[in-house]
């Protein structure tokens, strides 16, 4: 009777040695992949940290860009116009000369 007791216990000890074992491996496994989340969020802040700061710089730049640009559109509308006029009053000129050639 006492032996099988003792083989009882030697068999319970064995599975609860193996259950211990493999708990063992999913900590070590768990460890590696909380490591893993930790560099990877280390990584994403030192290349984030200042995204807030440049994505506002990059804004003011865009909006300083577009302000020139209206400028610039604005001058460009002012000098096609110009031309606009500078070309009418050579058609007119040319005209002009034309009938000061018929006539003579």
């Amino acid at each position: 009777m006492v032996e099988i007791v003792v083989l009882i216990n030697m068999l319970i000890s064995v599975i609860l040695l193996y259950l211990a074992w493999r708990v063992w491996q999913w900590r070590l496994l768990w460890t590696k992949i909380t490591n893993w989340f930790i560099l990877a969020e280390v990584c994403t802040h030192a290349v984030l940290y200042k995204a807030p700061e440049t994505i506002f710089l990059g804004q003011h730049e865009i909006y300083n860009w577009r302000q020139k640009n209206q400028i610039l559109e604005l001058q460009l509308q002012q000098l096609q116009k110009a031309i606009g006029l500078l070309n009418l009053g050579w058609r007119i000129w040319r005209r002009y000369l034309r009938r000061l050639k018929v006539k003579i």
